[in-house]
């Protein structure tokens, strides 16, 4: 159990084990850039950054630590380019945005701009707050590859752009 978490085994289909370095799979933290790519930098630094597209992220987050499968390398020499195979483990259980509330569900755009996907509320997990406020949001399902990450509102902490609103979406 401990190898499958920290990556260096994998568990394949069937119930069976590989090594990841057999299988051009290797661990690493996902560094999100705002356009929505990522890199992934490895535990071992032998081969540099992974350069991640949009649609190879597999519902990964910003920082969270994944196992990326090394596909090919990037023409003119700048790294190797592969995809998220599986999320190791998640950094972190919420997220700080601005609500827009719709009809029946409402949605979060984070705070920070790594985090490049909105986050769905669905309808009875808003509580009080309102269009334009900046909350806190407890993660309840994870993104997927074609699904948004679903959170439920914990804490209202005020209107964008009030005073001391912008101190504690820092926090």
């Amino acid at each position: 159990r401990r190898l499958c978490e920290s990556g260096d085994l994998v568990r394949t289909r069937g119930r069976r084990f590989g090594v990841s370095a057999e299988m051009n799979l290797a661990p690493g933290r996902l560094q999100m850039h705002p356009d929505g790519y990522g890199f992934v930098v490895l535990d071992e630094k032998a081969t540099g950054d992974v350069f991640v597209k949009a649609r190879e992220l597999a519902g990964a987050m910003h920082a969270d630590r994944v196992l990326v499968r090394i596909e090919q390398e990037i023409p003119g020499g700048r790294g190797p380019e592969g995809s998220i195979v599986r999320v190791l483990q998640r950094a972190r259980a919420s997220v700080v945005g601005r609500i827009e509330r719709t009809g029946e569900y409402a949605y979060l755009t984070p705070a920070d701009p790594r985090l490049t996907q909105d986050v769905f509320i669905p309808d009875g997990r808003v509580g009080e707050a309102k269009t334009g406020q900046m909350v806190v949001a407890e993660i309840t399902a994870w993104p997927a590859a074609r699904r948004p990450a679903e959170a439920t509102v914990v804490e209202v902490l005020g209107d964008e752009g009030a005073p001391g609103v912008a101190e504690e979406v820092i926090i």
